[in-house]
């Protein structure tokens, strides 16, 4: 018993998987699939691979609220700001006096 691993593309007369190609070492990466087609009586079984809702909301949510608190102390100084007023010295930029009000 053979297993073809990739994306089920057709399914009537034939059934047409798009399966990835090995790479070969040394060589480039390249994103080849080759064609395999099969007669619909030689198919066993099909797995499909579904997203977990659950799984997916919690990520982003989690994502999220990462990028919040960082925006959140980056531009408040939560993380021990520093006190001096007015704009940064000559030479420094945005990105510095941000760096230096999260990590002082």
């Amino acid at each position: 018993m053979q297993e073809v691993e990739g994306v089920l593309v057709d399914w009537s007369q034939q059934v047409v998987v798009s399966a990835p190609v090995p790479e070969i070492p040394g060589a480039p990466a390249r994103d080849l699939r080759r064609r395999v087609e099969l007669a619909p009586d030689e198919v066993l079984a099909i797995e499909v691979r579904e997203r977990d809702m659950t799984r997916t909301a919690v990520l982003a949510g989690g994502a999220l609220a990462v990028v919040t608190v960082a925006l959140l102390a980056a531009f408040t100084g939560t993380f021990g700001g520093y006190d001096v007023p007015g704009p940064p010295e000559q030479g420094e930029g945005l990105i510095m006096a941000t760096w230096l009000r999260i990590f002082p």
